[in-house]
């Protein structure tokens, strides 16, 4: 059984998609597909199966690119969380978040969340279940 994640259009930040879309390479397929799964009215809910998931986090580590990397957090973080942003995420002061990493959409989260963080000079990381 493959399971699909939840993506609440709306619920994501448009900047952070078109922010994400103007960072990535023009042309590639699987970024152009992620991105189009992306488009509907606001409130709609859409399902994107984790094995396309895993392709577009497995495309966007390979660029070694940490723009885009940061870029893709922005999108996924509302998927996972209360936050509307990585950024929103990292700068709450007492706030240690937990992810579930057999997924891969939090574990990619969690990774963004400790490396943004250990660039502040911020000693907390997120919690692993």
């Amino acid at each position: 059984m493959t399971r699909s994640v939840a993506f609440h259009i709306g619920k994501i930040e448009e900047q952070a998609i078109k922010d994400f879309a103007a960072l990535v390479p023009a042309g590639d397929k699987v970024f152009e597909r992620f991105l189009a799964s992306l488009t509907g009215p606001p409130g709609k809910y859409i399902g994107i199966p984790s094995g396309d998931l895993e392709e577009i986090i497995s495309a966007t580590k390979s660029l070694k690119n940490e723009k885009i990397k940061m870029a893709l957090a922005d999108v996924l973080v509302p998927t996972a969380t209360a936050f509307k942003s990585l950024n929103e995420m990292v700068n709450v002061p007492t706030y240690f978040p937990t992810f579930c990493t057999i997924f891969s959409e939090q574990k990619f989260i969690a990774d963004c969340y400790d490396e943004a963080q250990e660039k502040r000079g911020d000693k907390r990381r997120a919690c692993r279940t």
